[in-house]
């Protein structure tokens, strides 16, 4: 099978879920080796050396390749070549009554578009696959493929990228409360204070926040904020965190949660459908929009040495499940229905 997939989003400044997601895929096409072949198509490849690149991205013909996929919703109208796309969320389906965004608009367009395009759609979690289903219309078939983690999630981290986290946080006292993410309205940013207000009453600490466009909150006291940071200093945060925060509302799946557990750092979040599928029983877990309880949660993982190391133990063995093989496995296995 002759694979083409569309590594545009590889050129992002700032990567999200969704590009760390594509990498982790391409590594585990590479590691299981088989009968497959796959090829990059897109006008750059910021860092990605795992497979050949084939060049911009044109309506694709069978001399190329069997089928296309693509990372994200949006897939090419045109051609005879099978076409899978993935759906990652769907934040509007669950906020009918909240104004969309600009950018949640157009992928309502870019959705309506892919389901007359797309053999197949993949998504990260069961959420998202009901999610869509709730979209009206007819969908092509759904397959479920829950998202590994890239190896180097679990890896070491260099001197270097720990000097620079240390440089960024520098001697700050008390808890450190690490959350990850471009704080947009989906995102809870404004819970996200509450919590800490409460958490702040009882104890000292500081909520680090890591993601493009934090700045904006660094006037608020009790808050570092970092603005975007690099993979490697990211996991050194992860490692210097006392706890990982996380109020998000709804998500495709809970990326953040899953990675902090993988480097053994407890995780309390709002207990989004998605993210309760991702994090199981290895996390603590609030209801989605009480930021009082959110707070009070965190002082108990705090406080709680027993709590904090059971916590530790159950998201390292979720973690551990979550193979770049196995993701890679069952995007393959979509492929092929597709071919069929």
């Amino acid at each position: 099978m002759r694979l083409l997939v569309d590594g545009r989003i590889l050129g992002a400044a700032h990567p999200t879920g969704v590009e760390r997601a594509l990498r982790t895929l391409l590594v585990g096409l590479v590691r299981i080796g088989g009968d497959h072949e796959v090829r990059l198509a897109g006008a750059r490849f910021a860092g990605c050396r795992t497979v050949p690149a084939l060049g911009r991205l044109r309506t694709p013909g069978p001399e190329v390749a069997d089928l296309l996929l693509s990372p994200v919703t949006a897939v090419p109208p045109f051609g005879a070549m099978p076409r899978i796309a993935t759906v990652h969320d769907l934040p509007w389906v669950s906020r009918a009554s909240v104004r969309s965004t600009q950018r949640e608009w157009r992928q309502r367009i870019r959705l309506a578009l892919t389901r007359r395009a797309a053999g197949r759609i993949q998504v990260p979690s069961r959420a998202t696959g009901r999610s869509l289903e709730r979209v009206p219309g007819e969908n092509p078939p759904i397959d479920v493929i829950p998202l590994g983690l890239h190896p180097d999630v679990l890896g070491p981290v260099d001197d270097e990228a720990r000097a620079r986290a240390e440089s960024l946080i520098g001697n700050l006292s008390g808890s450190i409360l690490l959350n990850v993410g471009a704080p947009r309205r989906r995102k809870a940013p404004a819970r996200l204070l509450m919590a800490l207000a409460t958490i702040r009453r009882e104890r000292s600490a500081t909520l680090v926040l890591a993601g493009p466009d934090s700045e904006r909150f660094a006037d608020r006291e009790g808050v570092l904020a970092l603005g975007f940071v690099e993979d490697a200093v990211l996991r050194a945060l992860y490692d210097r965190a006392d706890v990982l925060v996380h109020a998000s509302p709804f998500e495709g799946c809970g990326l953040t949660p899953l990675e902090a557990m993988a480097r053994g750092t407890p995780v309390v979040a709002a207990a989004a459908e998605a993210v309760v599928e991702t994090v199981g029983d290895a996390a603590e877990l609030v209801p989605v929009g009480d930021p009082v309880a959110l707070g009070e949660s965190v002082l108990r993982v705090l406080e709680d040495t027993a709590l904090r190391e059971d916590l530790v133990a159950r998201g390292r063995a979720v973690a551990a499940a979550r193979t770049p093989e196995a993701h890679a496995e069952a995007v393959l296995a979509s492929c092929r229905e597709a071919l069929r």
